[in-house]
């Protein structure tokens, strides 16, 4: 992460983690500067208004480290959590994995068996999505393309504790404060992003 260096250039400084925020909380306890320095940090991770995904309550990426997610969000780090509220929404189906094979290349049929092997986990323990969810590449593309998401503007904090350990929510002791430091990503223009993703992706794999 260059964000000294960039921000020292005057540079607009984006990050976008796709795991748990251990190494950005890591550097913003070094240098709380780094908060105010850094444009935007988009991040796969949470959710708000829907369950979780290893617990009732929380997201894997931050259940993995609540801690850190709650220091990122109580610096004044300015986020986009991209979580499962919309990421359980664009998935890709076993009609994707076929049209990979029909390219007739080896980097087709690789990518169709492998994400055939996902799917067929998200069949056995998210049925009701039909697909596997594209969770990081949306997260990535919001950061590259923000009209892709429209926000919920809030503050974050995450529970510490007890069985909701983990969970993302809108932090009650902020809620009437005038500042704001999060945007939670809640509705997603799927039809857009998975044209845009399905026809890098084809690209690629027809090298």
């Amino acid at each position: 992460m260059r964000t000294k260096t960039s921000a020292a250039q005057g540079l607009p400084v984006r990050y976008a983690p796709t795991g748990p925020l251990t190494n950005l909380a890591m550097a913003l306890v070094r240098d709380p500067s780094l908060a105010r320095t850094t444009n935007q940090v988009t991040f796969m991770g949470g959710a708000l208004a829907v369950p979780g995904n290893v617990s009732p309550f929380a997201e894997a990426n931050t259940h993995n480290d609540p801690e850190a997610a709650d220091v990122v969000f109580g610096l004044g780090t300015p986020v986009r959590m991209v979580g499962l509220d919309v990421t359980h929404q664009a998935v890709l189906t076993r009609e994707d994995t076929a049209r990979w094979r029909a390219l007739g290349t080896d980097a087709g049929w690789f990518f169709a068996d492998m994400t055939d092997h996902y799917i067929e986990i998200y069949e056995k323990n998210s049925p009701h999505l039909g697909g596997c969810a594209l969770h990081d590449p949306l997260a990535v593309a919001a950061a590259i393309d923000p009209t892709l998401v429209r926000c919920l503007r809030t503050n974050l904090s995450v529970d510490l504790e007890g069985p909701a350990r983990g969970r993302t929510l809108c932090d009650p002791k902020r809620l009437r404060d005038k500042k704001k430091d999060a945007d939670v990503a809640l509705v997603v223009d799927v039809p857009r992003f998975l044209k845009e993703f399905r026809t890098r992706l084809s690209h690629a794999l027809l090298a």
